[in-house]
């Protein structure tokens, strides 16, 4: 009983042995990260980076502000390969790692925002500065499946307020003086 046990156990130690030294590598390596594709979202963004490996390979509102140096006020997540945020965007997965998504929020043809799609190891963020085309657009993570897509809106810039140009202020400072001039004289006559 003790023989045939311990055989049985040295069985279980080969085969567990021979079965991961034969393993293909790509087995024994973490996902490829999701790259930047310049043919996606019909080239309407204005930039992407990409980000890869241990935990800065996942996106999150601060990373992604830091990223792009804008201030993030609002994001959206599917955390699957296909699926919709409630009026705002929709993406489905057509194979391992593409598919077609729309923006169901017309602001955003007026916003500035990051879409991200995660997958592997590591997240594409793509910069829109508004976008003419919201619907029907194609996404691929370069290899890897989706694991989730996010909308990252940034706060709009304040517009500047207009200063008025030096000789303006000195137009109008002259007008006044001719005008506080002439009441000085029609008074002395």
């Amino acid at each position: 009983m003790k023989v045939r046990f311990l055989n049985i156990t040295t069985a279980a130690v080969l085969a567990t042995g021979l079965v991961s030294a034969f393993a293909p590598d790509a087995m024994a390596r973490p996902g490829n990260p999701a790259v930047c594709q310049d043919n996606i979202f019909g080239g309407l963004f204005e930039e992407c980076r990409q980000v890869s490996g241990g935990p800065a390979g996942n996106d999150n509102a601060t990373r992604i502000a830091a990223l792009f140096d804008r201030e993030v006020i609002a994001d959206f997540k599917v955390d699957a390969s296909s699926g919709q945020v409630a009026n705002v965007f929709d993406i489905n997965s057509t194979g391992e790692g593409f598919g077609t998504m729309n923006f169901l929020d017309s602001t955003l043809a007026n916003s500035t925002f990051a879409f991200v799609l995660k997958g592997g190891n590591g997240f594409a963020a793509y910069l829109f500065d508004g976008i003419s085309q919201l619907t029907d657009l194609s996404w691929s993570t370069g290899g890897p499946g989706l694991s989730h897509a996010t909308l990252y809106v940034f706060d709009s810039p304040i517009p500047p307020i207009p200063v008025p140009e030096p000789g303006t202020l000195l137009g109008l400072v002259a007008i006044g003086g001719v005008m506080v001039g002439q009441k000085a004289i029609s008074r002395k006559s």
